[in-house]
């Protein structure tokens, strides 16, 4: 066994054989800068986004957060996802892992709400690209016509819908491209920032005013926070195409590595660079402000920049998501939980009706919510459930399978476990005691915890589909 920096990698000396990639007629086409760029763009897709976490938290507590939540609510998820993405990684990702773990029961619910989840957090996108569109063209704002701006967002659904049916390899090009392009206008603030700097000194402090005015620090560290949350969240997402990873047990841990500080790094520089150019003062920083603090950064055409930008990350964002997010029905539908027909694929390898279900789901819930902070509140709810059932299959597993081969294991045994699992379900903790206090989002939360309750009382009907169609339990350790 050798050890590198605390990481634990089993070397071939293991008499132990790995569990083999489940393999069932799927393209493995994915490399490790295609996976690089989907987990950004799964997780992250640039600032965007990022502005509500300055406007609810206040400069000075938004900048904490940025730094502070991805080491208490993002690196717990990633170091989990590597070690069981690599000692099971099986198209599915986690929905295989926690079925394992917990039985058909827990990876049926653990199913639904993922899936659930991207119901809500798939509708954000749509927002956003028409918020950035909107700054070319006003009729796509919301003080515009409301049935231009909402076609609109489901043209967007469906023509990344059938981009996805090109499938996962298709995808993960693009995203590495569009990453790039959007990162542009970032770095001309960065360097306008630096040399603003070096002759003029820094017109604005960018932590102050450290919280909003007239608000107390625990309403501006919860009126931040669940927003700061939705642009962590995300990092075992990927785990749901490692059947279509070429080397698995190798690129997926190396990119979480990659990822986890290029985001970091993306979201923090260009928010402290503009806030000390600009400062807060005459811009409401909330969804589609980047354009805005762009152009009076660096004039008209860097705003215009901006704002194309924009729409790259959205569309960058929701294909990835979308190509992650539909292989939950798939592998579900192989498992006998959903009709067979879901799994259908076409000469692309894309699970092509599982994609026009998502994208059918989706294009209802963008035409009914179209409130940014709204749907980003229902996606956090979804993924708390969505991750104590992935950190309760990683005890589990520890406890029932020791023997299981884990070419990634995360250092430090019982202790390091224990403390990975408490710091991500305290913030959660937090976020949704804030949610709950706040009576003007008690609608929201409610219809959250009913779809939620909704998913495991549905599973005796599952579970009768299946039997009568008599499929098996597909394990992906005993293929």
């Amino acid at each position: 066994m050798d050890t590198d920096q605390g990481l634990v990698i089993n070397t071939q000396e293991s008499a132990k054989p790995l569990p083999l990639v489940e393999d069932r007629t799927i393209q493995k086409t994915l490399t490790l800068s295609a996976i690089v760029g989907i987990i950004f763009f799964t997780v992250s897709g640039g600032p965007f986004g990022l502005e509500d976490t300055i406007g609810g938290a206040g400069p000075g507590v938004g900048l904490l957060l940025i730094l502070l939540t991805p080491l208490i609510w993002g690196l717990p998820v990633a170091l989990m996802s590597a070690e069981l993405g690599t000692a099971i990684p099986a198209q599915g990702g986690y929905y295989v892992w926690v079925k394992k773990a917990l039985g058909p029961l827990g990876g049926f619910t653990v199913g639904s709400w993922a899936w659930m989840a991207t119901w809500f957090d798939m509708a954000l996108y749509p927002v956003l690209f028409v918020s950035y569109l909107s700054f070319f063209f006003p009729i796509f704002g919301e003080t515009g016509d409301p049935l231009i701006r909402k076609s609109l967002m489901v043209v967007m659904i469906w023509v990344l819908a059938l981009w996805n049916m090109r499938g996962s390899k298709s995808v993960g090009g693009s995203t590495q491209v569009l990453g790039v392009i959007l990162l542009i206008p970032f770095i001309a603030i960065i360097l306008i920032a630096l040399w603003t700097l070096l002759t003029k000194g820094v017109p604005y402090n960018p932590f102050q005013p450290f919280i909003p005015e007239g608000a107390s620090f625990s309403a501006a560290l919860t009126g931040g926070l669940l927003v700061v949350m939705w642009n962590y969240m995300g990092w075992e997402g990927t785990s749901t195409v490692a059947g279509e990873m070429k080397n698995p047990r190798r690129d997926y841990p190396l990119s979480l590595a990659i990822a986890m500080p290029l985001i970091v790094a993306v979201y923090f520089i260009p928010t402290f660079c503009a806030l000390m150019l600009v400062g807060t003062e005459g811009i409401e920083w909330t969804a589609g402000a980047w354009a805005i603090i762009a152009g009076k950064v660096g004039g008209v055409w860097l705003g215009y920049a901006m704002g194309f930008a924009g729409l790259v990350s959205a569309i960058g964002l929701f294909m990835g998501r979308l190509m992650v997010g539909s292989r939950i029905p798939f592998v579900m539908g192989r498992d006998g939980f959903l009709p067979n027909f879901i799994q259908k694929q076409n000469l692309h390898g894309a699970p092509w009706v599982s994609l026009a279900i998502c994208a059918t789901i989706y294009s209802v819930i963008a035409v009914v919510f179209d409130d940014f902070a709204l749907l980003a509140s229902f996606v956090v709810f979804f993924y708390g459930g969505v991750l104590t059932l992935e950190f309760a299959a990683l005890f589990i597993l520890r406890l029932k399978q020791p023997e299981l081969e884990r070419p990634f294991k995360i250092p430090g045994g019982w202790p390091v476990l224990i403390l990975l699992l408490v710091l991500p379900l305290s913030v959660l903790a937090i976020a949704i005691y804030s949610q709950i206090a706040d009576s003007d989002s008690l609608n929201s939360v409610m219809v959250a915890v009913v779809l939620m309750v909704s998913a495991p009382l549905l599973y005796p009907v599952a579970a009768w589909w299946k039997r009568k169609n008599n499929i098996p339990d597909a394990d992906a350790l005993d293929d």
